[in-house]
């Protein structure tokens, strides 16, 4: 399967899949676990976040979304799932997602509690990405060890 002219391309680690119910007849899915480690900007709150995703592609339409499903084991309902968007980034299979105030409040497994301010997935072959701006402000901030530091994506966030 190969992608439409000018959309992202195909991840080469994702299943895809037939569906009877879409327009399309390849949909991407994939479900995988990312670490946030690297803290970009210092401020209170966690060090370390293992994140779980999925995500639904449709190549042929350009379009589909992503969920943060789970964070530290916990999936806490509400705000777990948090969707995450399309960033709209030509050429980058990017999503975002942000919410104000604590209606992305997560408490941990250890009793800590994290404010999901934004938050901002890359999926790119075998090197999926994630950054995380945390607490009220958003001032903290997480990335995976492979997010680029000089991300483009990064003051949008």
């Amino acid at each position: 399967m190969s992608a439409a002219p000018g959309a992202p391309p195909v991840p080469k680690n994702q299943e895809q899949i037939s569906s009877s119910n879409k327009d399309s007849d390849d949909l991407i899915n994939d479900t995988f676990t990312l670490v946030l480690d690297r803290v970009d900007e210092p401020g209170p709150g966690p060090t370390t976040l293992e994140c779980k995703f999925t995500y639904t592609w449709d190549p042929e339409k350009d379009e589909g979304y992503a969920q943060l499903d789970s964070v530290d084991g916990s999936v806490q309902n509400p705000p777990l799932p948090i969707t995450l968007n399309p960033a709209g980034i030509k050429g980058e299979l990017a999503f975002f997602g942000s919410a104000k105030g604590e209606s992305n409040a997560i408490k941990l497994p250890d009793g800590l509690t994290t404010i999901i301010y934004s938050a901002w997935l890359v999926i790119k072959d075998d090197q999926n990405m994630a950054s995380f701006k945390l607490g009220l402000d958003g001032k903290l901030i997480l990335s995976t060890e492979n997010w680029p530091e000089d991300s483009k994506w990064k003051e949008a966030a």
